[in-house]
């Protein structure tokens, strides 16, 4: 699989990019290590520019932050960013029965790792003060419509149970992303004061 064209075909090409990656013979291993892996570096690498900015801005205010806090966000979120998706694709793989789906880690990762591209991809503008989180917000809406369009390939889902099956899964998901992202808050927090 190469990176570059998966990427490219997933975005602008997703009907057939999907019916490919269904066929693929690969294991969740390989899916983090060779994609979500090297793109998961875009979103670390956009908080990390963005968290200077802020760290500048708020600075020149007086309000003193530790730009170090930037950095040790960014790192924890693109480890955490792996355990997000074994933890996404293993509550797909639980609720398929559930939804005449079928019940397999590895194609459910597939889901969770090529729809979160444009997510991934969109992440460097986590830089640009409103306008980045515009392009985030955008890619992220999409990143659903990919999932949306491959559940019916890869997981086999029944179009009658689709709707449920994607709401069910992107709730229980955003609690624990939710939860993820408080725990993360917490830990910088307790580390990283901010003193005026």
């Amino acid at each position: 699989m190469n990176l570059v064209e998966r990427a490219k075909n997933i975005l602008l090409a997703p009907q057939t990019e999907w019916t490919v990656i269904e066929r693929e013979s690969t294991t969740v291993q390989e899916l983090i290590v060779s994609y979500a892996l090297p793109l998961l570096v875009l979103p670390a690498i956009g908080s990390i520019l963005a968290g200077f900015v802020v760290s500048a801005s708020l600075n020149a205010a007086g309000v003193q932050l530790n730009p170090l806090a930037s950095i040790v966000g960014a790192v924890l979120s693109y480890a955490l960013g792996v355990l997000a998706i074994l933890v996404a694709a293993s509550i797909l793989k639980a609720l398929a029965p559930n939804f005449g789906s079928v019940p397999d880690l590895t194609q459910a990762a597939k889901l969770v790792v090529f729809s979160a591209t444009p997510s991934w991809l969109a992440g460097i503008f986590a830089i640009i003060p409103v306008l980045g989180s515009l392009i985030i917000l955008a890619a992220a809406i999409y990143g659903i419509y990919l999932f949306w369009i491959g559940m019916p390939i890869v997981l086999k889902t029944p179009t009658e149970k689709r709707l449920g099956y994607i709401v069910i899964y992107i709730l229980i998901t955003l609690v624990f992303s939710v939860g993820l992202a408080a725990l993360i808050g917490l830990v910088l927090g307790g580390i990283f004061a901010v003193t005026s």
